[in-house]
């Protein structure tokens, strides 16, 4: 391409291209770039009329609607990361139509299929694009359009979802969780949108919140409990395969939890508040304060702490073997509540142990740390309760 038909595809002179006799296909920059991405590139305020340049080259020339550059850029990708809203919706108008003729002939194969979803080099869609760009109104043209458009993800496995997590783009991500049934979720370095949610806090409480309810949808639950649906447990999909991902690198933090819980209340039994007897005789060996109730307490509620944490490493060593994701899903909200009931319990297992062992003399000490104790087991129930309700 010379300077000439550059510098009037650049400006959008429509009458030079016109009288231009030749296949316009053939005209091409060092990168590969045809008229029409010249065009689209210089566009600086898009308006109603910027799409007659459009018209004029893609009625000359149809096949430039496809057309790539040489980093497999098509006119869509290069409209959709300049957020150009009215050629982004003739493109596809375009495409579209396109693809009824194919029909029409009863193509096997609809080319103009092939020609909206077509990636760049670095397996980049449209939709990648406007989203990295941050271009909400394109976003919502391209998945109204096309919700497949979503489903895929690049050559750095990067899915929409997650670039809009990422860059904290909540209103995009909505409109994708909104409009796509089933949007991918991978990322780089084997994160996923839910992760970058999670990562980028406040400012992304609403895109967590969809996340999550998404994942959960998907998975077959509502508000915690499994719906029964009418397909096998056993076909639930990949968004399902995501959320056992995280059960799973979750699951490494709650074991360590429930280790820790195991060992100081294991090591608590053995060395009971108060000590043992030496005194020669039956009781000789014996805890001292075996007849107080907060001994006792301290006893019970010491046992059931070293229980339930041992039953939560035993969940989690079982949620390996399970074929079903049912079956962990299940196990590990079990692993879960046992664990914050053992925590509760180790409180009062310390906050009895004290009590036990102050003299009377003292009662307004013990009562002081029983009262702080109590404080902070409500306040671990708050937040317990905070994190999981709407």
């Amino acid at each position: 391409m010379d300077a000439k038909w550059y510098n009037a595809a650049e400006e959008g002179q429509i009458n030079p291209f016109k009288h231009y006799a030749g296949p316009l296909d053939l005209l091409r920059t060092p990168n590969k770039n045809t008229v029409l991405h010249v065009y689209i590139t210089a566009v600086q305020n898009e308006t109603k009329e910027s799409i007659e340049f459009v018209k004029l080259v893609i009625r000359k020339c149809p096949s430039l609607l496809a057309e790539p550059n040489i980093k497999g850029e098509t006119p869509l990708h290069i409209a959709a990361r300049l957020g150009h809203k009215n050629i982004v919706e003739f493109l596809i108008h375009s495409i579209k139509k396109a693809q009824f003729k194919d029909l029409e002939r009863g193509a096997e194969a609809s080319t103009s299929d092939k020609m909206l979803k077509k990636t760049s080099a670095d397996e980049d869609t449209a939709l990648h694009e406007a989203v990295r760009n941050n271009h909400p109104q394109v976003v919502e043209i391209l998945i109204r359009e096309n919700p497949e458009f979503a489903n895929k993800a690049n050559a750095a496995r990067e899915s929409q979802l997650y670039l809009a997590a990422a860059r904290k783009n909540n209103s995009i991500a909505s409109k994708i969780l909104k409009i796509c049934l089933s949007p991918a979720y991978t990322s780089p370095n084997g994160r996923t949108a839910l992760h970058e949610a999670v990562i980028s806090g406040d400012a992304a409480q609403f895109l967590l919140q969809g996340l999550t309810a998404r994942f959960l949808k998907n998975a077959g639950y509502k508000r915690g409990r499994p719906v029964i649906r009418l397909k096998s447990p056993d076909s639930m999909s990949i968004v399902d395969n995501e959320l056992i991902r995280v059960f799973e690198e979750t699951s490494k933090s709650h074991q360590i939890v429930a280790t820790l819980i195991a060992t100081v209340t294991f090591a608590a039994g053995f060395t009971v508040p108060g000590g043992y007897s030496g005194i020669d005789g039956p009781d000789e060996g014996t805890a001292i304060l075996t007849r107080r109730l907060a001994f006792k307490t301290f006893l019970l509620t010491d046992t059931l702490a070293l229980a339930l944490s041992i039953s939560v490493v035993l969940i989690h060593f079982l949620l390996a073997l399970q074929p079903t994701n049912r079956k962990i899903f299940f196990l590990f909200t079990w692993a879960f509540i046992f664990t914050v009931v053992a925590m509760e319990l180790m409180m009062v297992a310390f906050m009895t142990g004290v009590y036990a062992v102050m003299p009377h003399s003292s009662s307004g000490l013990a009562a002081t740390i029983c009262v702080i104790g109590s404080c902070f087991a409500l306040l671990y129930i708050y937040l317990l309760k905070f994190c999981l309700c709407d």
